[in-house]
């Protein structure tokens, strides 16, 4: 069982939502594994260039396996659902899926996403 939180700095072009770029994401987390196998679950919380906040709750497994080069790796996959955020982003609700590998010591991930979300009134 591990407790861990994550800040990502966002390229000015790298993530919007309705059309207003992301400054940064504070994720907070936990997972429990054995062997580095096993679930995480997540709470994050996007900062907007104009303020504005979203928040997020994931869902994912990560397996323990051995990459081409004979190195362990981890690979994941999550769930990650929109909850609200404040201003214009208050209703927001939707769904993103995705994965990614880190190689074991690694400073670095390789990740994928997709997904949809709306903004209720």
């Amino acid at each position: 069982m591990r407790v861990y939180e994550i800040r990502y700095e966002y390229p000015k072009k790298d993530l919007a939502f309705a059309g207003v770029l992301v400054k940064q994401s504070m994720t907070r987390g936990m997972s429990d594994y054995i062997n580095w196998n096993g679930s995480f679950t997540t709470y994050s919380v996007y900062t907007m260039e104009d303020g504005n906040k979203v928040y997020s709750r994931s869902a994912g497994t990560t397996q323990s396996t051995t990459n081409t080069e004979g190195q362990r790796a981890f690979k994941f996959s999550f769930v990650e659902n929109f909850v609200g955020g404040t201003g214009k982003f208050k209703g927001m609700r939707g769904q993103m899926r995705g994965g990614g590998e880190r190689a074991a010591g690694a400073k670095s991930l390789s990740q994928y996403s997709d997904g949809e979300y709306w903004i209720e009134e």
